[in-house]
C-alpha cells in the first residue's frame, strides 16, 4: 500500500525539489493503486484472514482484526495501513507504541487514530487522481460514485463497538467529500479527456438515480451539516452533466440515434425541480446547434419552457456565485466557461426582445462575468454578438431596472487597466434612458406621431438635483409588459443615475430607508470602487457621486444602526480615491468622525498601549452591535484593508495580500490620526478576540486573521533596534513598540500563540473540507500560520528591547510550559510537529527556524518542552534530512537548528549528533543496537554533501553547503572533542571538507571562511601533529600547482568588486567577502607558524604583494573600513614574520608604501582606529627595511617626510584637552551615575571601548624614524620647515605633559624631540619656546589622592618613579645636554632656569641610585651627571644666576660618588641590593657576606655602569677644584678661595641603606672624603695592574648596616671582580681621582685654616695610600725600558686616553644608550681566568683607632657659604680627557 500523502506531496508540485525521474517512478509504483481509485479498498475476506492469521503472533491478529473490523478493509490492507501509519504518521517512540497496545484506553486511541489516517489516505488518494487524471481509459471509473452511493452506513454490529456516533458522523462526512472529489474528477475528466456517450448515458442515470447529492442509503445519518457538501455535490453534478452535454454535441458523439433515443428518454423523464432547469436548457441548446437544429426548433422548445418554469438561471447564478467556485481552480473555470457557452448560444438563436423578459439571465450575465477570462472575452468579440448583447439589453432599461445593469458593470468594471477605456467610453454615452412615466408627463409633455413613437414637445429633466435633460423631440418607445415604463432614445451618463441614487437615499435618511435604493447605492460603490482601482481617469461626471461618498457616510454615521454593508463600501471607495488624492481623502475621512480617531495629535507610548485618547467612534459600535450579532463583518474588512493601505500607499490592492511591502513611515507620520488609533483598536480588540466571535461564512475569520498578521508582520519587520535610529516620540515607533508591548504582554500575544498552536493537524482538516486544494479557506489559514511563525520569531528577537527585567513575560511563560501541563498550548511541540505539513513547502523550514529561536533564547532544556523522546526526535529530522525528496530549505533549517543547539541546548545536539564516549555508549545502548540507529545522526549527511563537492562544483554556491559549513564550524568552536574525533575518523571527511580549496573560488560562498577558520583551529591546536588526510591535503594546497596564488588573487579581487555587490543590492554577499578576508588573515597567521612545512619563497613574496596591492586598493576607493583594518593587519604580520622575504622589488615596494602612507594622510580622520595603527605599524616596519632605497630616492623621501608630517600634525590637533577641576567633578558626577547601566552592559558581554589608542605614538615613531635615517640626506627640510612640526611637536609636549593617559604619547613626544635637537632644527627649537613649553609641564604630575595644598616639589619627586616619569625626564634631560653642547651661550640662560625650576628632580636622579640599581637609575643618573657636568662649565654665570641650584646639585654628586664607591669596593653586598636573594636569618646575610660573590651578566653591567657615573661624577667636579698645575705654579692659587670638596677622612666608605628621605636636609647623607678617592684610585690601580692585592683601607673591620640592623662585614674584593672591569672607564677613572686627590690635598696643605697635626696626617696617609699606585707605576716604566710591554700604554690596556680627545665619542653625542653586553662564552672565560688568579691580598695601612664613623656624620660636604668665585677660574685648566670620555659615556 503507497502513502498516498506523500504521493500527492510529489505529484501535486508541492514540493519543488522531486526530479521527472522521481515523480515517475512513484507513479509507476502507484499504478494500480491510482487506476483503481476507490475500488483499490478491498471488503473483508474470510479467506484472506485465514491465511493472515498463519503470518503472526496472537496478539497482533487480535488487534490487526479488530482494526480491518473498524475500518471495513480486507486485512491484509488494514495491516498495510497500520505499518504505513507506524511508519509516516505515529509520533512516538516504540516503547510508546507498547504502551499502546497494552492498554485498553490507548489502544482505542491508537484504532482512532489508524482510522482518521485511513480516511485520510482516501482522501489524498482522490486528490492524486485530481491531480493526474488517469482514469480516463478506465471505463470503470464512473462507477466509484455508484459504489459511494450505495454504501451503508456502519453501525457497532458491523464494524466493532468502537464506531460510535462521533465515529459515524465522521464516516459520514468522510464519505460526502469522496463523493465530491469524485465528481470534480469526473468533470475534469470529461472536459479533458474523450467522452463516450454510452459511458455518459451510464454516469447521467447514476447521478439521476444519486438525486444530484441528496439520496443515500445512509440518510438517516444525515443532518443540518451536511446540506453545504451536498450542495456542492449537487452543483458539481450539474455542471458535470452540462459540459458533457456540450462536449459531445460539439465531438458529434450524441447523435447516435440509439444511444441519442435512449438518453432522450431519460431527460424526459426530468420534472421541474432546480437542478433539472439547466440541464434542460443545455438539452435544448445542445439540439438547436445540432445537425438538424432549425427543423426540431419547435419540438425541442418545450425543454426551454421546462427550464425557464424551474428558474434555470436563477439557479445558475446561485452557483455561480457559491464560495466554492470563488477559489481559482480549474473545475471553477470549467463551470463559468460552461454558463459562458450557454448564454452565448442563446443570444445567437433568441431575438434580444424574447431575452428581456427571461427571469434572471441579466443575474446570471453578471455572475459569469466574475470570472477574468470571461471579462477579456467579452471586450475582445465582437459587440453584436455574445454577452454583449446582454450588456447592451440590460442598458437599454437603466436606470429604470438598476440593478440589473449596475452589477454588470461591476463586474465589468474589475477589468483592470487594459480594457478600462473601452467601459469608460460606453458608461459615459449609454444608448438609452428608461424611466417610469408620471401621467402628467404623458399627457403634457408627449406626442404620438407616428403610432407606437412617442416624442418630446418640451425638454424633460427625469432627476432633480442631476444636469440630465432630455431635449425636445427625443423618441421614446413605451414597454409592452409595462405602459408606464418608457425607453428614451438619447444618449446617457451612467454617474448620473449613481449621482441620483446616492442623494436619494441621503433623501431618505429620516425617513425609512427604501432596500431597493440602498441595494441600488451598494452596487453603484462598488462600480466606483472597481474603476478607481481599475486605474480610470476621473471625468466631470464622476466627481458628484465621489463627492457624495462622503456625505452620504457622514449622514449614516449620524444614524444609531446604520447598515454597515453601505459603510463598508463608502470606505471602499474612499479607499480606492486614496491612490488620486492621498491627503484630501485622508483629511475628509478624519472629519467624518466614523473610524477611531485621537483626541489629541500626540498620545504617549503607554496612552497607547491603555487605548487611552483614542475614540473608537461609529465603527466600534457597529462592529459590537451589528457585525458580531449578524455574523457578517463588511465593514470590518473594509476597515483593515483600509488601516494597511494608508500604511502602504505605494501599493496596489490585490498587494495587500502580500508582506513584501515596506511600510511608509511618512505616510504613517501624515495619517497618524487614522493609523495610530486603527492599530491599536486591531491590537487591543479585533486581534485578541476574532477567533470566538460568530460567523456565518467561516472563510471571513481568516481573512480577519490575515489581515491583522500581515500588519504586525510589516510593523514588526521594521527596524528600530538601535536607539539613534528613530525618535522615541515618532508615530511609526509608536506604533512598532506599542505592538511588541501588546504582543509580549497582552492578550495579542496570547492570540499569536493560539494560531500558532493550531497545529498540522487543524489545517489538515481545513484542506479537506475544500473542494481545490490551490485555494480556499485552508490555505488562507497556512498563510496565517506562516506570519504567525513569522511574527512570533521575530517578538523573540525583539523582546529585550521593550522588557525592563530579565523576567519572562506572559508570552514566553506560555511557550515554555511542559506539555504535561494542563490546559496548556503545548507551542513547543505543535511547532515541532509542523515539520509533517505537507500542503506549502514554505511552512516546515518556517517552523524549524522559530524552533532555533526557541533554542537559543529558551532559559530551560528544549527537549522537556517538546515533549518527545530522544529516539522519536532524532528519527523524525533526521529522515526528512536524509530524504531525497524534502527541499533544501527545509534541511538548512534543520542544519541551522541544530548548529544552534550545540551552544545553546546541548541535549538536543547530542541527541541530533548521536556521537558517544565508547564507555557512554555501553552505558546507553546496553541493548543490541538497532541498524538504523548508527552513530553520527546528522553528521553523516553533512558527510554526504561534503563527499559530493568533487562530483557537483556548483554545491558550494547553495545554501545546503552553507548549513553544512556553519555546523561543522560550531563544532569546532565548541570543541566538541568526541564529535570532531568521529569527523576525522572517517575516510572522507577531509578530502570533501578542502574539495573547494582545488576548484575555482566563487564570491558567493560564505563555507569558505569557515574551511580557513577550521583549518587554522587544527594548525593551531595540533601544530605539526595534525591529522595526516588534512596534512596531505594541505601541502597539496601548498606546494602543487597554483592554488594559493589563486586564492590569494580572488580574495584581493572580490573586494575590488564591492561596487558591484553593493549596487546590486547584494550587502549579504560583501560581508561574505569581509568574513573571507578576516579567515584568510587568520589562516596565513597560523599556517605561518604552525604548518609542517615551510613556506616558499616566492609564496611569501606575492601574498605579502597580493595584500599591499589590495590595501592600496581599498584605500583608494575608501569605502567600508573593514576590509581596510583586516588588510593592513595582514600585510604588517607578513611584514613582521618575513622581513625582507616579503619584499622582491624594493622599488616597487617603496612605492606601494608611498601609495600607503599617501592615502593615508590624504583622509586621514576618515580612517578606523585600528586601520590607522595597523597602516602605521606597517610604514614602520617598511620604512626599516627600506632604509637604503629611501636614501637613495629623495623624492619619495620627501614625499614619506610630507605624509609623515601631515599625519603627525593632524593628531596633534586630535589632542584631548586638560579638563578643568569643575569639569573633573561634572565628570565623576555623571561616571558614578552611570555606572550600573555600564555593569549592565558588561554583563550581557558588550565590548567596551577602548579609551586609549596607539596611532599618536607610531605616528611619532615614524617621523622619528625618518628623521634618524634623513639626517644626513637633503631635499626634505624645505617642506618639514612649511609643516611647522617643531612648533606642533612642541606645543602637544607642553599640551600633553601632564596627562597621565597619553602617557606613552609623551614620551614618544620627547624622543621625537630629542632626534630634532640633533638636526639643524636645534635653534628653531629654542626660539619656538622651549622653556615655556616645557620647563613647568616636565614637573611630574599631582600624586594621586592628595590635595592641591599637599602636592610640592618634594612630594612629586618621592612619588614619580611610581609613574614611570622618568621615561620622560630621561630624553628630556639629553635633549637639554645636546642643545647646550651645540648652542652653548645662546640656551645658557634657559639650562639655567630649568635646573632653578628642576633642582629637586635632577637631585633626586643623581643621588637615586643609593637606593635603587636598577636599569632607569643607573641610566638616568648618567644622563643627569652629562646635563651637570655640562652646565659646570659655565658654573660662574650659573652661580651668579641661581647660586641655590648649583650648590645643591654640587652636593648631590659628591653623595652620588661617594656611595657609588662604596658599591664598587663591597660588590658582595651590591650583589645582595641587585639580586635580592630570600635572608633567612642575620648568620644567613653574615655567611652570604663572607662568601665569594658569583658574578652575573647582569652584575657585570651594574659595575660598569657604576664606573661610568663615578667618572662622570668627578668629571663634574673638577670644574669645582683647582688644577694641580695652577696650585704648584701660582702661589696666588692658594689665596684663591676654593671650598675643599673632599672631608679629611682616610677610612673605607661603608654603605648607606637609609630609607631616601624627601629632601636633602632631613637624610644623613655620607659626604665625599679621601677614602673614598684613594679607595676608587687603588680599585682602578688594581685592575689596570692585574694584581690581586685589596687595596682598601680599612677592609676586614666591622661596620653597622642600617638594614638588617645588626653587623656584617665588608668584604675585599676579589681577582675576578677586578677582571671583569672596563678597562677604558678605569683607566678615566683613575686619571679623574689622581687628579682629584691631588688638587684637594693641595688645597688642604695650603689652607692656612688647617692645624699643622691634620696637614701631617694628609701628607702621611695619601703617601702610604699611593704607594700602591706608585709600585705599579714603576713596574710599568721597568717593563717599557726592558721593551716587554712596548705595545701597552701607561694607561692599561688598549688604546689610551689620549686617542679619545679628537674622535667623535669625544666630541658628540651617541644616539643610543651605552650598554655593556657580554656573551655567555666569554664570561665563562673570564669567569675561568678569575679562578685561576691567586687570591686576592689585603693592604690595611690605615690605624684601627683613625677609623671614622662615615655615615654617623652630618657635616655636609660643601658649605655654599664659603665656595668664592674667582676672575682667574674660568681660565682654569681642566682636563679635557675627562671631558671627552664624558661625552663618550653618553646614551648610545
Amino acid at each position: 500500500m503507497n502513502y498516498s500523502k506523500a504521493l500527492w506531496v510529489i505529484i501535486s508540485g508541492t514540493n519543488t525539489n522531486a526530479s521527472e525521474d522521481v515523480v515517475s517512478h512513484e507513479l509507476k509504483r502507484a499504478h494500480d493503486q491510482l487506476q483503481n481509485g476507490l475500488n483499490h479498498f478491498k471488503d473483508p475476506n474470510k479467506e484472506c484472514e485465514a491465511k493472515f492469521k498463519t503470518q503472526v503472533s496472537d496478539s497482533v491478529f487480535k488487534f490487526t482484526v479488530r482494526l480491518k473490523r473498524f475500518l471495513g478493509l480486507d486485512i491484509n490492507q488494514a495491516w498495510d495501513f497500520m505499518c504505513n501509519y507506524l511508519l509516516y504518521e505515529f509520533r512516538g517512540a516504540e516503547e510508546g507504541l507498547q504502551e499502546f497496545i497494552g492498554s485498553e484506553t490507548r489502544t482505542t486511541v491508537l484504532l482512532s487514530d489508524i482510522w482518521l489516517f485511513y480516511r485520510s489516505e482516501r482522501l489524498f488518494l482522490l486528490k492524486c487522481i485530481n491531480v493526474l487524471l488517469t482514469f480516463h481509459n478506465d471505463k470503470g471509473h464512473p462507477y466509484q460514485l455508484d459504489k459511494l452511493m450505495n454504501l451503508d452506513y456502519p453501525t457497532a454490529d458491523t464494524h466493532g463497538t468502537l464506531m460510535s456516533d462521533q465515529f459515524q458522523n465522521l464516516w459520514v462526512m468522510a464519505v460526502l467529500r469522496e463523493e465530491l472529489e469524485l465528481v470534480q474528477n469526473l468533470l475534469l475528466y470529461v472536459d479533458s479527456c474523450e467522452l463516450q456517450l454510452k459511458s455518459f448515458l451510464k454516469l447521467f442515470k447514476i447521478i439521476l438515480h444519486h438525486n444530484f447529492g441528496h439520496y443515500h442509503l445512509f440518510g438517516v445519518l444525515l443532518n443540518e451539516s451536511h446540506a453545504d457538501i451536498i450542495q456542492k455535490i449537487g452543483n458539481m453534478e450539474v455542471l458535470l452533466v452540462l459540459r458533457a452535454f456540450e462536449i459531445l454535441g460539439t465531438s458529434g458523439k450524441l447523435w447516435d440515434e440509439s444511444l441519442y433515443v435512449k438518453l432522450e428518454e431519460v431527460i424526459l423523464q426530468l420534472g421541474s425541480q432546480s437542478e433539472h432547469g439547466p440541464i434542460n436548457m443545455t438539452w435544448m441548446l445542445v439540439n438547436f446547434c445540432g445537425p438538424n437544429g432549425e427543423e426540431l426548433f419547435d419540438s425541442y422548445r418545450r425543454f426551454g419552457g421546462l427550464a425557464l418554469k424551474a428558474d434555470c438561471f436563477v439557479y445558475l447564478e446561485q452557483v455561480l456565485r457559491h464560495k466554492m467556485f470563488k477559489e481559482s481552480a480549474k473545475f471553477s473555470n470549467i463551470a463559468f466557461k460552461t454558463v459562458y457557452e450557454m448564454l452565448y448560444i442563446i443570444t445567437s438563436k433568441f431575438d434580444q426582445e424574447r431575452l428581456d423578459v427571461i427571469d434572471g439571465i441579466y443575474n446570471v450575465t453578471a455572475a459569469v462575468l466574475m470570472q477574468a477570462d470571461n471579462i477579456a472575452e467579452f471586450f475582445e468579440k465582437p459587440h453584436d454578438q455574445g454577452l454583449y448583447v446582454l450588456f447592451q439589453g440590460a442598458a437599454q432599461h437603466f436606470p429604470e431596472y438598476f440593478t440589473v445593469f449596475s452589477r454588470i458593470v461591476e463586474c465589468l468594471s474589475a477589468c483592470g487597466p487594459k480594457y478600462i477605456r473601452v467601459l469608460m467610453e460606453y458608461l459615459s454615452c449609454l444608448p438609452a434612458f428608461s424611466e417610469v412615466l408620471e401621467p402628467r408627463v404623458l399627457t403634457t409633455n408627449m406626442l404620438e406621431n407616428p403610432p407606437g413613437e412617442w416624442h418630446l414637445t418640451t425638454a424633460h429633466q427625469p432627476m432633480k438635483h442631476v444636469p440630465f435633460i432630455i431635449q425636445s423631440g427625443t423618441k421614446g418607445i413605451f414597454n409592452e409588459e409595462d405602459p408606464s415604463s418608457i425607453v428614451w432614445k438619447c444618449r446617457f451618463n451612467f454617474f448620473y443615475a449613481v449621482h441620483h441614487e446616492m442623494l436619494l437615499l441621503i433623501s431618505q435618511v429620516q425617513a425609512a430607508v427604501g432596500s431597493s435604493t440602498l441595494n441600488n447605492v451598494i452596487s453603484s460603490l462598488k462600480c466606483l470602487t472597481n474603476l478607481l482601482n481599475s486605474k480610470c481617469k476621473i471625468t466631470d461626471e464622476m466627481i458628484g457621486p465621489l463627492e457624495t461618498v462622503f456625505v452620504l457616510a457622514d449622514r449614516f454615521c449620524q444614524l444609531s444602526n446604520p447598515p454597515s454593508v453601505l459603510l463598508a463600501s463608502c470606505l471602499d471607495c474612499m479607499m480606492a480615491l486614496l491612490a488620486f488624492f492621498p491627503e484630501e481623502v485622508c483629511t475628509r475621512i478624519s472629519k467624518l468622525q466614523f473610524l477611531p480617531g485621537l483626541y489629541y495629535y500626540n498620545p504617549t507610548l503607554m496612552e497607547c498601549i491603555r487605548a487611552e485618547h483614542i475614540n473608537l467612534f461609529m465603527l466600534g459600535t457597529l462592529v459590537v452591535t451589528q457585525e458580531r450579532s449578524y455574523g457578517t463583518y463588511p465593514l470590518l474588512k473594509s476597515y483593515l484593508k483600509f488601516i494597511h493601505k494608508l500604511m502602504k500607499p505605494g501599493s496596489e490592492v490585490e498587494d495587500l495580500n502580500s508582506s513584501s511591502a515596506v511600510i511608509d513611515e511618512d505616510a504613517v507620520q501624515s495619517r497618524v490620526r487614522l493609523v495610530l488609533p486603527g492599530v491599536v483598536f486591531m491590537l487591543r480588540d479585533v486581534f485578541p478576540n476574532y477567533m470566538f466571535w460568530r460567523y456565518v461564512d467561516e472563510g471571513d475569520r481568516e481573512i480577519i486573521a490575515l489581515n491583522c498578521m500581515q500588519m504586525i508582520h510589516q510593523l514588526l519587520s521594521l527596524d528600530f533596534s538601535k536607539e539613534s535610529s528613530a525618535d522615541a516620540s515618532h508615530p511609526i515607533c509608536i506604533l512598532y513598540r506599542a505592538c511588541l508591548y501588546s504582543l509580549l504582554f497582552l492578550d495579542a500575544g496570547a492570540a499569536l500563540l493560539r494560531i500558532v498552536g493550531s497545529g498540522d493537524h487543524y489545517i489538515q482538516a481545513l484542506m479537506e473540507q475544500q473542494v481545490s486544494w490551490a485555494a480556499g479557506r485552508g490555505l488562507t489559514f497556512i498563510r496565517v500560520v506562516q506570519l504567525a511563525l513569522s511574527v512570533l520569531n521575530r517578538l523573540m528577537i525583539l523582546k529585550d528591547s521593550v522588557k525592563e527585567e530579565q523576567n519572562p513575560c506572559p508570552l514566553e511563560q506560555s511557550i515554555y510550559t511542559q506539555p504535561s501541563q494542563k490546559h496548556g498550548l503545548k507551542i513547543v511541540l505543535v511547532v515541532a510537529n509542523y515539520i509533517y505539513h505537507c500542503f506549502n513547502p514554505n511552512l516546515p523550514p518556517l517552523a524549524m527556524k522559530l524552533l532555533r529561536r526557541f533554542a537559543v533564547d529558551m532559559p530551560k532544556a528544549l527537549m522537556s518542552c517538546m515533549g518527545m523522546k530522544p529516539d522519536v526526535v532524532r528519527h523524525t529530522f533526521i529522515a526528512r534530512l536524509n530524504s531525497e525528496l524534502e527541499g533544501p530549505a527545509l534541511k538548512v533549517a534543520l542544519l541551522e537548528l541544530v548548529t544552534s543547539c550545540i551552544e545553546h541546548q546541548p541535549a538536543l545536539a547530542d541527541t541530533f549528533l548521536n556521537v558517544h564516549h565508547p564507555a557512554e555508549s555501553k552505558r546507553m545502548f546496553q541493548k543490541k543496537q538497532k541498524k538504523d540507529d548508527t552513530q553520527g545522526g546528522c553528521l553523516i549527511f553533512a558527510c554526504s554533501v561534503l563527499s559530493s563537492i568533487e562530483e557537483d562544483p556548483d554545491l558550494v554556491t547553495g545554501p545546503l553547503y552553507q548549513a553544512v559549513m556553519n555546523l561543522i564550524h560550531a563544532l569546532w568552536i565548541g570543541q566538541k572533542e568526541f564529535v570532531l574525533n568521529f569527523l576525522r575518523s572517517r575516510s572522507d571527511f577531509w578530502n570533501g571538507f578542502c574539495a573547494p580549496l582545488f576548484q575555482s573560488p566563487s564570491c558567493n560562498v560564505q563555507g569558505f571562511s569557515q574551511v580557513f577558520d577550521i583549518i587554522s583551529l587544527e594548525l593551531f591546536w595540533y601544530d605539526e601533529k595534525v591529522d595526516p588526510k588534512l596534512e596531505v591535503n594541505l601541502r597539496r594546497f601548498f606546494n602543487e600547482g597554483n592554488y594559493l596564488q589563486e586564492w590569494s588573487k580572488f580574495i584581493a579581487e572580490s573586494l575590488s568588486q564591492k561596487g558591484q555587490l553593493i549596487e546590486a543590492a547584494s550587502e549579504e554577499k560583501y560581508s561574505q567577502v569581509i568574513s573571507l578576508l578576516n579567515a584568510w588573515k587568520n589562516f596565513l597567521t597560523v599556517a605561518m607558524k604552525h604548518l609542517p612545512f615551510e613556506f616558499a619563497s616566492r609564496h611569501k613574496y606575492f601574498l605579502a604583494n597580493d595584500a599591499r596591492e589590495a590595501l592600496i586598493q581599498e584605500m583608494e576607493d575608501m569605502g567600508n573600513m573593514k576590509p581596510i583594518v583586516l588588510l593592513a593587519e595582514l600585510c604588517l604580520i607578513l611584514t613582521t614574520k618575513w622581513g625582507r622575504h616579503s619584499i622582491k622589488y624594493e622599488k616597487n615596494t617603496l612605492v606601494q608604501l608611498h601609495k600607503i602612507l599617501y592615502h593615508l594622510s590624504l583622509s586621514y580622520d576618515a580612517f578606523h582606529i585600528r586601520a590607522k595603527e595597523a597602516i602605521l605599524a606597517l610604514a614602520l616596519r617598511l620604512v626599516h627595511r627600506l632604509c637604503p632605497e629611501i636614501q637613495e630616492d629623495s623624492i619619495i623621501a620627501d614625499c614619506l617626510m610630507q605624509a609623515s608630517c601631515q599625519i603627525v600634525g593632524i593628531e596633534i590637533y586630535n589632542l584631548p584637552c586638560i579638563p578643568s577641576l569643575d569639569d573633573r567633578i561634572h565628570h565623576e558626577e555623571l561616571k558614578k551615575q552611570k555606572q550600573k547601566h555600564e555593569e549592565m552592559k558588561d554583563e550581557k558581554g558588550e565590548e567596551k571601548v577602548p579609551r586609549g589608542h596607539m596611532t599618536s605614538v607610531l605616528s611619532l615613531c615614524l617621523m622619528q624614524k625618518l628623521l634618524n635615517m634623513l639626517a644626513w640626506c637633503k631635499g626634505w627640510q624645505d617642506n618639514f620647515r612649511k609643516c611647522k612640526v617643531v612648533n606642533k611637536v612642541l606645543a602637544a609636549a607642553g599640551h600633553i605633559l601632564q596627562m597621565p593617559k597619553e602617557f606613552n604619547f609623551a614620551v614618544t613626544l620627547m624622543n621625537v624631540l630629542l632626534v630634532l635637537s640633533q638636526t639643524e632644527f636645534a635653534e628653531i627649537m629654542i626660539h619656538s619656546g622651549v622653556m615655556q613649553h616645557l620647563w613647568m609641564q616636565l614637573l611630574p604630575p599631582a600624586v594621586p589622592g592628595e590635595s592641591t595644598e599637599q602636592v610640592n616639589s618634594t612630594t612629586r619627586s618621592k612619588y614619580w618613579p611610581e609613574l614611570n616619569w622618568p621615561q620622560v625626564y630621561k630624553p628630556a634631560l639629553e635633549m637639554l645636554t645636546i642643545l647646550l653642547q651645540s648652542k652653548k651661550h645662546l640656551f645658557l640662560d634657559e639650562m639655567i632656569t630649568f635646573i632653578g625650576i628642576h633642582e629637586e628632580h635632577v637631585t633626586a636622579c643623581v643621588m637615586d641610585v643609593r637606593h635603587s640599581l636598577d636599569k632607569w637609575s643607573l641610566d638616568l643618573a648618567v644622563t643627569a651627571l652629562t646635563l651637570i657636568r655640562e652646565l659646570s662649565q659655565f658654573k660662574d654665570m650659573w652661580r651668579l644666576a641661581h647660586e641655590k641650584s648649583m650648590f645643591a646639585v654640587v652636593k648631590a654628586v659628591m653623595v652620588c660618588l661617594s656611595s657609588c664607591v662604596s658599591y664598587l669596593i663591597h660588590p658582595r653586598l651590591l650583589k645582595i641590593m641587585v639580586e635580592k636573594p630570600p635572608i633567612a636569618s642575620t648568620q644567613h646575610l653574615k655567611a652570604m657576606v663572607m662568601e665569594d660573590p658569583d658574578i652575573s651578566p647582569h652584575l657585570i653591567n651594574i659595575q660598569n655602569r657604576l664606573l661610568d657615573i663615578v667618572c662622570l661624577c668627578m668629571a663634574t667636579l673638577m670644574p669645582y677644584t683647582p688644577s694641580v698645575v695652577s696650585l704648584l705654579t701660582d702661589f696666588r692659587e692658594c689665596e684663591v678661595e676654593w671650598e675643599p670638596l673632599v672631608k679629611i677622612t682616610f677610612t673605607e666608605p661603608a654603605l648607606s641603606f637609609s630609607r631616601p628621605s624627601p629632601t636633602l636636609s632631613q637624610e644623613v647623607l655620607p659626604s665625599l672624603t679621601f677614602g673614598s678617592l684613594i679607595a676608587f684610585a687603588n680599585i682602578c690601580t688594581s685592575a689596570l695592574g692585574k694584581t690581586s692585592r685589596t687595596p682598601s683601607p680599612g677592609v676586614g673591620r666591622y661596620v653597622t648596616c642600617p638594614l638588617t640592623g645588626s653587623v656584617a662585614v665588608a668584604s675585599g674584593l676579589s681577582a675576578l671582580w677586578m677582571s671583569t672591569m672596563d678597562m677604558y672607564r678605569i683607566t678615566t677613572g683613575l686619571e679623574l681621582s689622581l687628579s682629584l686627590i691631588a688638587s684637594q690635598g693641595i688645597m688642604h696643605l695650603m689652607d692656612h685654616r688647617l692645624c699643622q697635626w691634620e696637614k701631617q696626617l694628609i701628607k702621611r696617609e695619601i703617601g702610604a695610600e699611593m704607594a700602591f699606585f706608585l709600585e705599579y707605576v714603576k713596574r710599568n716604566l721597568r717593563s717599557i725600558r726592558d721593551g716587554t710591554e712596548s705595545s701597552r700604554s701607561f694607561t692599561g690596556e688598549g688604546s689610551s686616553w689620549n686617542q679619545f680627545l679628537g674622535s667623535a665619542a669625544a666630541t658628540a653625542l651617541s644616539k643610543r644608550s651605552y650598554r655593556f653586553r657580554i656573551s655567555e662564552q666569554d664570561w665563562q672565560s673570564v669567569k675561568g681566568s678569575g679562578k685561576s688568579q691567586e687570591p686576592p691580598k689585603e693592604l690595611n695601612s690605615t690605624k684601627e683607632g683613625k677609623n671614622v664613623n662615615v655615615e654617623a656624620s652630618s657635616d655636609p660636604a660643601v658649605d655654599p657659604k664659603s665656595v668664592h668665585s674667582d676672575h682667574n677660574v674660568k681660565n682654569q685648566p681642566h682636563s679635557e680627557s675627562s671631558r671627552g670620555y664624558m661625552s663618550h659615556l653618553k646614551l648610545q
